[in-house]
C-alpha cells in the first residue's frame, strides 16, 4: 500500500469578507514568500507531517518528452528558467493511457476517443505538434515520434491526446485545466 499524499483539498463551509472580519486591506491580497527564511517554517511544518522526501518543487529538464521534461527539486532549491513550449496541460498523467480513437486521417485529430469507459466527441482540436524522439533511446521505450492534439470534449474538458506517427494507436498523456 503506498502512504504517501497525493492531493490536499481545503474546503470552507462558512467564510466571511476581509471587510466583515475587521481585517486591514492589505491582508486581502497577502504578499508571497520573497525569503528562504519566510518559507523554511512552513517546509518544516510541512516535513514533520509528510516527510521530507514528499516535498519539492517542479524544475525542468532537458528533454523533448514531455514525461521527462520535468523533475523533484529540493523546494528551496535556485529557480531555473523553463523552455517556451506549446501549451502543457496542467495534469501530466504518470504514463499515457491507451485510448480507442477515430482514425479517419493520420494528419487529422480524431472525431472522438473513448477514455474511461465514455465516448467523448471532439468540438474543438489544436494541432498537430510533433514530438520527435530522442535519438539515443529505443523506440521500444516510447521515444519515437509523437503527434499531440490538444483537444476540448462537447463537455467543455480539455485533453492532451498523441499518435504515434507510422501507427494507428492513440493515448492520452494530459488533462488541461
Amino acid at each position: 500500500m503506498n502512504d504517501s499524499v497525493t492531493d490536499v483539498s481545503v474546503v470552507a463551509a462558512t467564510t466571511r469578507s476581509f471587510r466583515d472580519a475587521g481585517l486591514p486591506a492589505a491582508a486581502a491580497a497577502p504578499q508571497p514568500a520573497t525569503s528562504d527564511d519566510e518559507l523554511a517554517p512552513l517546509l518544516d511544518r510541512l516535513g514533520n507531517r509528510l516527510g521530507f522526501a514528499a516535498l519539492g518543487r517542479s524544475a525542468p529538464r532537458l528533454s523533448h518528452r514531455p514525461e521527462l521534461a520535468v523533475a523533484l527539486a529540493p523546494p528551496l532549491a535556485p529557480a531555473a528558467a523553463w523552455p517556451v513550449t506549446a501549451p502543457r496541460p496542467l495534469r501530466l498523467l504518470s504514463r499515457p493511457e491507451p485510448v480507442a480513437a477515430d482514425l479517419v486521417d493520420p494528419g487529422m485529430p480524431p472525431a472522438w476517443f473513448d477514455w474511461q469507459g465514455r465516448r467523448r466527441h471532439v468540438a474543438r482540436a489544436e494541432g498537430p505538434e510533433r514530438i520527435a524522439g530522442e535519438w539515443w533511446r529505443s523506440a521500444a521505450d516510447g521515444s519515437g515520434e509523437r503527434d499531440y492534439y490538444r483537444l476540448e470534449d462537447a463537455d467543455g474538458r480539455r485533453f492532451w491526446l498523441y499518435r504515434e506517427t507510422g501507427a494507428d494507436r492513440w493515448y492520452l498523456h494530459g488533462l488541461f485545466a
